[in-house]
């Protein structure tokens, strides 16, 4: 490791700017603040891109908690601060999900799975893109004895790392207005690139807000502890209290004095200002307002070239929903979409047949493998979007999927974001996917969306489509978490059953499949019931989340009981959600 001490050459103008990084993020409104949701590695991503291309305004981050709903959020005393250093141009944020109430409460808005952001998780992924690309780091806030600590650790940790400085100010430092400015300036004197801010909340957003600009720095992380976590004074929670979100128990029993006010006496109306003021009404940005039109020239990214492989069994009531949607990148050119219909005995193929661009095959037997198949031998563009019949995808979106796979280094699958449309489900239905959206996961399963890309390399991981219930589950089993993803884009929409009899034929088509695969001695599935009845019980918050646990552990032991007696004669689907797409009319 070594210390950076020459000031920054580069000047930023006109010509270097990029729109904000969290632009490239769909966001949700979390107690009155704004949250984008990402994954961890697009998250390190933009925090790097940030700090080798500086913009003409710095790039802050944060990771939102209950403690910054309190601070920040509707109704607090620095509501809309952040905001107005944002209009006023003194910083551009990103701002991160942490807390596992703000997590379930995106997944819920969302139907997505969205993983836990904390600084400390990021941290490592950050410092080890800073040492390749040779990027300094420095570190405000901590006792100088922790950066002592810090100095001895990161040679052994980082041995590659540019440590561009240290800084230990004291409170009365920061209060004054003289004494910040002044050590902004000697910041800016070190030229760090990525400034790590560790002063606790709010100090350390507001201090950002004021004179991140002047430090110089193009990336400020408000990253709070992070710095005694590098050093080794603070040891961080287990792996397993954070999965299960009881971390802040594991910290207020370390640290009861310092912590008990944020958690036991801030932290209840904080989680109510949370479920008071929290939507999806921010949506997700549209491409050519992410940035996508100042890096490419291109208004929205290109889908094609790519082929859009549908296996369809008697699906006239949506299939005609689905192929217009995805007209606009037919279009275009550059998308081929083949259907093949298999032991089809209604109208798919004749309306699917009345689309311009669209290739449909017909095969006499029912197999969804069989037909996968058998349109690949038609199909000849690469990427590939396999799609279920009943899905409907922006274009926007074929044309994310497309370019992540098409990415250099990028992953080799990728699943479709997705939002589950329950309009008009019973209240049963609605309960069972409430109680599964609190599944969070930190992984990115290719199954779920009904909608999942693989290029050349991906897909030459196996031979044909095997015969079995959940191909998703399988292709899914075949890719490690690093090499798939899912970007962020438009969500597809996934139609969700209405009634509780097309649940359950859900729940038992899923659990055979799990069945299946897990009969098989070479495949790496294996059960996660146990996994499930952890976080289950983990997210339960309220007496409604109590219900929910038990209509969802309820559908699913019925799923099972139901697959051990019944006999699998027919492929069990969701007819429901289809009826009320035939109620509105055909293509």
């Amino acid at each position: 490791m070594t210390t950076q001490t020459t000031a920054r050459v580069e000047t930023r103008d006109a010509t270097s700017v990029r729109s904000p990084a969290r632009e490239l993020f769909p966001a949700v409104s979390l107690g009155g603040s704004r949250v984008e949701l990402a994954i961890e590695r697009e998250a390190t991503d933009a925090i790097l891109d940030g700090a080798r291309h500086p913009g003409p305004v710095p790039l802050g981050v944060l990771s939102a908690n209950l403690d910054h709903v309190h601070h920040f959020g509707r109704g607090s005393r620095w509501d809309g601060v952040l905001e107005h250093a944002e209009r006023t141009g003194a910083v551009s944020w990103l701002t991160l999900l942490d807390g596992a109430p703000l997590v379930h409460r995106a997944n819920r808005l969302t139907g997505g799975r969205w993983p836990r952001l904390a600084g400390s998780d990021i941290i490592e992924g950050i410092l080890r893109g800073a040492a390749a690309d040779g990027l300094s780091i420095g570190f405000v806030g901590g006792a100088p004895e922790t950066h002592a600590m810090l100095r001895s650790q990161l040679p052994h940790t980082h041995p590659h790392l540019r440590l561009a400085g240290c800084w230990s100010p004291e409170r009365e430092d920061l209060a004054d207005r003289d004494r910040s400015g002044h050590l902004a300036d000697e910041i800016r004197e070190s030229g760090v690139d990525i400034l790590v801010v560790c002063l606790g909340k709010p100090r350390q957003e507001l201090w950002i807000t004021e004179y991140g600009a002047r430090s110089g720095a193009p990336v400020l992380l408000a990253f709070g502890a992070v710095v005694d976590f590098l050093a080794g004074r603070v040891e961080r929670a287990p792996a397993w209290a954070s999965r299960h979100g009881v971390e802040w128990a594991y910290r207020l029993a370390k640290e009861p004095r310092r912590l008990a006010r944020r958690y036991l006496v801030d932290g209840p109306p904080a989680y109510r200002q949370l479920r008071l003021h929290s939507g999806s009404q921010m949506g997700t940005p549209r491409w050519e307002d992410a940035g996508y039109t100042a890096l490419t020239g291109i208004d929205s990214p290109p889908a094609g070239p790519g082929s859009v492989v549908i296996p369809a069994h008697n699906e006239a009531a949506v299939i005609g929903r689905t192929l217009r949607a995805l007209q606009p990148a037919i279009e275009t050119g550059g998308v081929e979409v083949v259907i093949a219909c298999n032991g089809c005995t209604d109208d798919t193929a004749e309306i699917a047949g009345r689309f311009r661009g669209v290739q449909v095959i017909e095969l006499d037997r029912p197999s969804k493998s069989a037909a996968i198949n058998a349109a690949e031998q038609i199909a000849t563009a690469w990427p590939r979007l396999y799609l279920d019949a009943d899905i409907t995808v922006p274009s926007e979106t074929l044309g994310a999927l497309f370019h992540a796979v098409r990415t250099p280094g990028g992953p080799l699958a990728v699943r479709a974001p997705y939002v589950i449309d329950l309009d008009g489900a019973t209240w049963p239905v609605r309960s069972y996917y409430r109680a599964r959206a609190r599944l969070a996961t930190e992984r990115t399963p290719l199954w779920g969306a009904g909608a999942f890309v693989l290029g050349v390399d991906g897909r030459s991981r196996f031979d044909d489509f095997p015969d079995v219930v959940a191909d998703d589950l399988y292709v899914d089993s075949l890719f490690a978490d690093e090499e798939k993803t899912a970007p962020g884009a438009p969500p597809v929409t996934v139609f969700g059953p209405r009634d509780s009899r097309s649940l359950l034929a859900i729940v038992r088509r899923s659990s055979r499949g799990v069945a299946e695969q897990r009969a098989d001695d070479d495949s790496p599935v294996r059960s996660t019931a146990s996994g499930t009845v952890v976080k289950l019980l983990g997210g339960v918050r309220t007496p409604r989340g109590v219900v929910d646990a038990g209509i969802y552990a309820a559908f699913a032991v019925a799923g099972r009981i139901v697959n051990r007696w019944g006999s699998a004669t027919r492929w069990e689907r969701d007819d429901s959600s289809r009826c009320v797409a035939a109620e509105g009319g055909r293509a």
